[in-house]
Protein backbone atom coordinates (compact mmCIF):
# COMPACT_ATOMS: atom_id res chain seq x y z
CA UNK A 1 0.00 0.00 0.00
CA UNK A 2 1.24 3.48 -0.68
CA UNK A 3 1.41 5.97 2.19
CA UNK A 4 -1.68 7.91 1.10
CA UNK A 5 -3.81 4.74 1.00
CA UNK A 6 -2.48 3.69 4.41
CA UNK A 7 -3.42 7.04 5.95
CA UNK A 8 -6.90 6.88 4.41
CA UNK A 9 -7.48 3.35 5.76
CA UNK A 10 -6.18 4.30 9.21
CA UNK A 11 -8.36 7.41 9.29
CA UNK A 12 -11.42 5.29 8.47
CA UNK A 13 -10.52 2.97 11.37
CA UNK A 14 -10.27 6.08 13.53
CA UNK A 15 -13.81 7.16 12.61
CA UNK A 16 -13.14 9.69 9.87
CA UNK A 17 -14.66 9.76 6.41
CA UNK A 18 -13.21 11.51 3.37
CA UNK A 19 -14.73 14.80 2.26
CA UNK A 20 -14.16 16.21 -1.21
CA UNK A 21 -12.95 19.76 -0.81
CA UNK A 22 -12.21 21.79 -3.89
CA UNK A 23 -9.30 23.71 -2.39
CA UNK A 24 -6.07 23.27 -4.29
CA UNK A 25 -3.81 20.55 -2.89
CA UNK A 26 -5.91 20.11 0.27
CA UNK A 27 -8.28 17.46 -1.13
CA UNK A 28 -6.70 14.50 0.61
CA UNK A 29 -6.07 16.28 3.89
CA UNK A 30 -9.61 17.21 4.89
CA UNK A 31 -11.96 14.80 6.61
CA UNK A 32 -15.26 14.97 8.47
CA UNK A 33 -15.93 13.06 11.65
CA UNK A 34 -18.51 10.30 11.15
CA UNK A 35 -21.88 10.89 12.73
CA UNK A 36 -21.32 14.61 12.98
CA UNK A 37 -24.43 16.46 11.80
CA UNK A 38 -22.48 19.61 11.05
CA UNK A 39 -20.01 20.00 8.23
CA UNK A 40 -16.96 20.37 10.47
CA UNK A 41 -13.73 19.21 8.91
CA UNK A 42 -10.50 18.15 10.54
CA UNK A 43 -7.00 17.25 9.42
CA UNK A 44 -6.16 13.58 9.78
CA UNK A 45 -3.28 12.86 12.18
CA UNK A 46 -0.08 11.61 10.60
CA UNK A 47 -0.33 8.03 11.82
CA UNK A 48 2.74 6.92 9.87
CA UNK A 49 5.15 9.18 11.75
CA UNK A 50 3.52 9.94 15.11
CA UNK A 51 3.27 7.66 18.12
CA UNK A 52 0.76 10.19 19.50
CA UNK A 53 -1.54 9.32 16.58
CA UNK A 54 -1.10 5.56 16.11
CA UNK A 55 -0.98 4.35 19.75
CA UNK A 56 -4.48 5.69 20.63
CA UNK A 57 -5.84 4.17 17.42
CA UNK A 58 -4.37 0.76 18.31
CA UNK A 59 -5.86 1.07 21.81
CA UNK A 60 -9.25 2.01 20.34
CA UNK A 61 -9.24 -1.03 18.05
CA UNK A 62 -8.09 -3.23 20.92
CA UNK A 63 -10.98 -2.14 23.13
CA UNK A 64 -13.56 -2.59 20.35
CA UNK A 65 -12.33 -5.91 18.96
CA UNK A 66 -11.22 -7.85 22.05
CA UNK A 67 -8.68 -10.60 22.65
CA UNK A 68 -8.84 -12.11 19.18
CA UNK A 69 -7.62 -8.78 17.81
CA UNK A 70 -4.81 -8.73 20.38
CA UNK A 71 -3.45 -12.03 19.06
CA UNK A 72 -3.83 -11.02 15.39
CA UNK A 73 -2.14 -7.66 15.98
CA UNK A 74 0.89 -9.22 17.72
CA UNK A 75 1.19 -11.84 14.97
CA UNK A 76 1.01 -9.14 12.29
CA UNK A 77 3.55 -7.04 14.15
CA UNK A 78 5.90 -10.03 14.20
CA UNK A 79 5.48 -10.34 10.42
CA UNK A 80 6.40 -6.68 9.96
CA UNK A 81 9.51 -6.94 12.17
CA UNK A 82 12.41 -8.66 10.38
CA UNK A 83 13.65 -11.77 12.16
CA UNK A 84 10.70 -12.25 14.53
CA UNK A 85 9.02 -15.66 14.73
CA UNK A 86 5.34 -15.39 13.85
CA UNK A 87 4.35 -18.77 15.28
CA UNK A 88 5.61 -18.08 18.81
CA UNK A 89 3.22 -17.81 21.75
CA UNK A 90 5.88 -16.47 24.11
CA UNK A 91 8.71 -14.05 23.59
CA UNK A 92 12.11 -13.52 25.17
CA UNK A 93 12.89 -10.19 26.80
CA UNK A 94 14.93 -9.04 23.78
CA UNK A 95 12.03 -9.97 21.48
CA UNK A 96 9.56 -8.08 23.70
CA UNK A 97 11.84 -5.06 23.59
CA UNK A 98 12.05 -5.36 19.81
CA UNK A 99 8.25 -5.42 19.52
CA UNK A 100 7.78 -2.43 21.80
CA UNK A 101 10.30 -0.27 19.96
CA UNK A 102 8.74 -0.46 16.50
CA UNK A 103 8.33 2.66 14.42
CA UNK A 104 4.91 4.26 13.92
CA UNK A 105 5.02 3.10 10.30
CA UNK A 106 5.54 -0.54 11.36
CA UNK A 107 2.75 -0.26 13.93
CA UNK A 108 0.47 1.14 11.21
CA UNK A 109 1.20 -1.74 8.87
CA UNK A 110 0.57 -4.29 11.62
CA UNK A 111 -2.73 -2.60 12.52
CA UNK A 112 -3.88 -2.53 8.91
CA UNK A 113 -2.97 -6.21 8.47
CA UNK A 114 -4.70 -7.21 11.73
CA UNK A 115 -7.92 -5.44 10.73
CA UNK A 116 -7.90 -6.77 7.16
CA UNK A 117 -7.42 -3.30 5.66
CA UNK A 118 -3.95 -3.98 4.18
CA UNK A 119 -4.05 -4.14 0.40
CA UNK A 120 -1.07 -5.27 -1.65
Amino acid sequence: MNKQDQIKALAELDGFTHVCVTRLDFQDRWWAIKGNETTKTACVPNYLTSYDAIIPLIQKQWSHRGLDFEYRFIQCLCEVVPGMQTNSTSFSYPECFTLTTRTPSQLCEALLRATGKWVK
